[in-house]
């Protein structure tokens, strides 16, 4: 409970406890404009956009999910014959 205090103290911070995280929308290729959530037991989704966005899933569900994106972004231009100028 102590850092749950702390972290409720903080101006423009929320917490959102018990809460999957489902996808990851991007902006453009290298921004993510939101998280899309949902919290267990309440069947409420959440859909988070922002500017800064912090995982701390423990095991990296949000960076996960913008690898993926960016493999498949990366993976259509190199069958595009594109990739060779961002290398």
């Amino acid at each position: 409970m102590v850092l749950y205090d702390i972290a409720h103290r903080i101006r423009n911070l929320t917490l959102y406890l018990n809460t999957d995280i489902r996808s990851v929308e991007m902006g453009d290729k290298r921004n993510i404009s939101c998280v899309v959530a949902v919290v267990q037991n309440a069947e409420t989704v959440l859909r988070t956009m922002g500017q800064i966005f912090i995982d701390c899933t423990g095991v990296g569900i949000v960076a996960d999910a913008v690898w993926c994106i960016f493999c498949q972004w990366f993976a259509t231009i190199c069958a595009e014959g594109t990739c060779r100028t961002l290398l």
